[in-house]
């Protein structure tokens, strides 16, 4: 019988190399950065595929409310981590992890746009003090979840100023995109023309606008479900010609639409599967208008209201299977239902 080879593993040269790249990987970056301790810690998680982590043991210091409050400790540059996924030597220290950052106050616009990142970003309950630009971007997950997005100045396709909190304009995401679970906007979140062949998740996240819609996911392509229950949206979302290879499901969701805009724009929207508004709220018009649902339309327990005006519409659409406006739904305003 053939004997197995005797493997010994150096468990102390395996981190005596893992250490050396740490270091190599700092040396480096001392080049571009005048570094602080914070990122020298961000800087040795990620050569080891582990999570920085920069929150308070005491869970009320984390509150995005008193950011500005929060130690210097759990500040990181955004331009550190731009260079660290597109720096070609910076970028070779990252595992097929790539980065899972909890707990940091990012400072400056983090600017990843016509980036092509091989690994996941996740930012976990940070709060980012600068735009999220991730136009024309490839990505293999996005995750923000409990993070809250300031907002910054500037303009949309007609020359409108708007406050931006992140500008993902043409992003493919290889798999989910997850704002929820207590994120926050304080400005637009644009996802037009966006890829998504995952879930788009908003569980309990909030958004808003003040100058018009909060989350726009204008000729979207959605390979999955959007999953918003319990999703607040001060500003309305629009999807107009979007396609969802999926349901929407906004259940118990809220959307407040601002004067003479709708609360939800779907017109021309393609779903495959449902759209389920069950025990959601919306101040202003509903517009399906052109929309094609391959199964159910449901707004059972629901409460639209537009005084004054339309507050729903589905003329021209084509919903293959039941429309579920009965159990506990309460529409004030006009109708427009051919």
């Amino acid at each position: 019988m053939k004997e197995k080879p005797d493997i010994n593993l150096d468990l102390d040269s395996v981190g005596g190399a893992m250490k050396n790249k740490a270091e190599q990987l700092i040396q480096l970056a001392e080049t571009k950065f005048d570094l602080t301790n914070t990122e020298i810690k961000l800087l040795q998680a990620v050569i080891k595929g582990e999570e920085a982590n920069f929150s308070s043991d005491e869970s009320e210091l984390n509150d995005p409310a008193i950011a500005p409050g929060w130690d210097k400790n759990c500040t990181l540059r955004a331009s550190l981590i731009v260079w660290l996924c597109t720096d070609p030597i910076a970028c070779q220290s990252l595992t097929y992890l790539g980065f899972k950052i909890t707990g940091a106050n990012i400072e400056e616009t983090l600017d990843l746009r016509f980036a092509s990142l091989g690994f996941p970003l996740i930012f976990r309950s940070c709060i980012f003090l600068g735009m999220i630009r991730l136009e024309r971007a490839k990505i293999k997950f996005l995750d923000l979840s409990d993070c809250y997005l300031t907002s910054y100045k500037d303009y949309d396709d007609f020359g409108t100023e708007l406050d931006i909190s992140l500008e993902a304009s043409g992003i493919e995401i290889m798999g989910d995109c997850f704002l929820c679970n207590g994120f926050i906007s304080t400005g637009r979140i644009v996802l037009d023309r966006a890829k998504i062949s995952g879930n788009l998740v908003c569980n309990h996240g909030e958004f808003v606008c003040h100058q018009g819609y909060a989350l726009t996911l204008n000729n979207a392509d959605i390979q999955g479900n959007i999953i918003g229950e319990g999703l607040k949206a001060t500003g309305g979302i629009s999807l107009f010609g979007a396609c969802i290879s999926g349901s929407i499901e906004c259940c118990r969701s809220i959307m407040f639409g601002r004067p003479q805009r709708n609360s939800i724009l779907a017109q021309n929207i393609q779903v495959q599967g449902s759209i389920r508004l069950d025990g959601a709220i919306a101040f202003g018009c509903v517009s399906l208008q052109g929309a094609t649902i391959g199964n159910s339309l449901s707004c059972d327990n629901s409460f639209f209201i537009n005084i004054d005006d339309v507050v729903l519409v589905i003329g021209q659409a084509e919903i293959k299977g039941v429309v579920l406006l009965g159990q506990g739904f309460l529409a004030i305003g006009k109708s427009r239902p051919q």
